[in-house]
């Protein structure tokens, strides 16, 4: 089987590989335009992903593409491959920003819907009618939970001198002792207080790390550093370095983060379902996460208990939304007891599986996180009703581009595919070609076994901030 990227599609590919593996166990998958995921080829733990040159397959079986945002990149091949001509089977939406950056009607001229919309947002969760597309829920951070193993955030370990639970062994009140310096959790092995690292300076993130800053002088605490090109105020940024100046090029996301305490982990914007790589960052090198986002996205995966969340302490505690004076005292607050900070460093830092009463769908209306960071692909594929939907179209799909089915006249009159309330009409043109399918006893079969799923209301949107990319 053999699969293209345009337009980024493979910013998120170990989703989209993860799908491609589930759906054909069987077939190796051939990657062409693979950018970014052409690493998969190279894990040995997905045997059967190679990858090809663009000009040993013309044609392929499937597209993966991203938003429009993207296409100037690829210039003049950004709609290289679209189904009818290059693409045998059908294609898929891949897209890991928000919705504010891309325009949602602004994909290649296919002469379908996409067989799956794989989304690191839940805004757009009822753009498309159900009935032809699966919606899959595929929230940036997931992709570092498969890179780095959920064992890397579900079994962290702590080295002696404290237990996982955050409880005190190092036999003093406050642990602030000897035995601190050998777990590497307090200042010996964390000397500095928190970091913020961003190339894209949005202002409020901005205003927390200088709210941040400035109370921390002024308590005499040290160590508020600027990581990347932020904040945007360059009088601050440059007195608000790391010792040896601006972060020196890394091989993994999470590594800065080792010698601090703190990390500042603020979405671009509070997009509904909007969860980035950020957070995850942050629990994977030990430190504390001070989080601003979507709240419940964000408790959906990960143990809520294992980060500040900054909306969650502004309304529990009364709080004007936005007021950074009050989070900053309040990480001051937590850092000045050393019980306090460790209360953060849980073992499991995943959300609790829903089956034990836990927080891995955040609350009904929600689509569980795809890829599941808990589940076996094999399990996920048969227990979560929209990932075997998707897995039945794909197989639909695949084996009526084997066989030509929907082309000619039938694929002219698909071609408005976007358009909204035309559902009917995709489902009538889908009626014209049934005899092809009627005949085929394979692809009836498939088409009979593609699931349904609960279609609840969208999620609510929450509030806003800033435009940017997912940086």
């Amino acid at each position: 089987m053999v699969i293209a990227f345009q337009s980024r599609g493979f910013y998120n590919y170990r989703a989209t590989v993860r799908l491609f593996e589930q759906a054909f166990p069987d077939k190796t998958l051939v990657l062409v335009h693979a950018g970014d995921a052409a690493q998969a080829a190279r894990d040995p733990s997905h045997p059967r992903v190679r990858l090809a040159p663009p000009e040993a397959y013309p044609a392929v079986d499937f597209v993966v593409e991203g938003p429009n945002v993207h296409r100037h990149v690829d210039g003049d091949a950004a709609c290289g491959f679209v189904t009818g001509e290059r693409v045998e089977a059908g294609w898929l939406q891949a897209i890991a920003e928000p919705t504010g950056v891309y325009d949602d009607a602004m994909w290649c001229p296919h002469d379908r819907a996409p067989v799956a919309r794989m989304d690191t947002s839940l805004a757009s969760l009822r753009a498309y009618d159900e009935a032809e597309t699966t919606f899959l829920w595929t929230p940036y951070s997931q992709f570092h939970l498969l890179g780095y193993g959920a064992d890397a955030f579900a079994n962290r370990t702590f080295d002696e001198g404290s237990s996982a639970s955050g409880d005190d062994t190092s036999g003093d009140g406050d642990g602030a002792s000897g035995a601190e310096d050998q777990a590497g959790l307090g200042r010996a092995r964390r000397p500095y207080l928190a970091a913020y690292m961003s190339s894209d300076c949005k202002s409020h993130r901005d205003a927390f790390f200088t709210a941040l800053a400035v109370a921390a002088s002024e308590r005499g605490v040290a160590g508020v550093h600027a990581l990347g090109n932020c904040p945007g105020d360059h009088g601050m940024l440059a007195t608000h370095r790391p010792p040896g100046g601006a972060q020196a090029p890394i091989e993994q996301y999470h590594e800065p983060f080792a010698k601090y305490r703190f990390a500042i982990v603020f979405e671009s914007r509070c997009e509904v379902g909007y969860l980035t790589e950020k957070l995850g960052a942050a629990l994977l090198a030990g430190a504390v996460p001070v989080y601003w986002g979507d709240s419940e996205a964000a408790q959906a995966v990960f143990n809520p208990d294992a980060f500040i969340d900054a909306r969650r302490f502004w309304r529990e505690n009364g709080l004007q939304e936005g007021d950074f004076a009050a989070l900053a005292a309040h990480v001051l607050d937590v850092d000045a007891n050393e019980r306090g900070r460790r209360r953060f460093l849980l073992e499991d830092a995943l959300a609790t599986p829903a089956s034990e009463g836990g927080t891995e769908t955040a609350r009904e209306g929600r689509p569980y996180p795809f890829p599941s960071a808990r589940l076996s692909a094999e399990t996920e594929a048969e227990t979560r009703p929209r990932v075997a939907q998707a897995i039945a179209r794909l197989r639909v799909q695949y084996e009526r581009g084997r066989r030509g089915a929907g082309g000619g006249e039938s694929r002219e009159r698909r071609n408005d595919w976007r358009a909204r309330g035309d559902a009917e009409a995709n489902r009538r043109d889908d009626a014209e070609d049934a005899p092809a399918d009627a005949n085929d006893p394979l692809v009836a079969d498939l088409l009979a076994k593609i699931p349904a799923v609960d279609a609840p209301d969208a999620p609510d949107a929450v509030g806003e901030a800033g435009e940017g990319k997912r940086e």
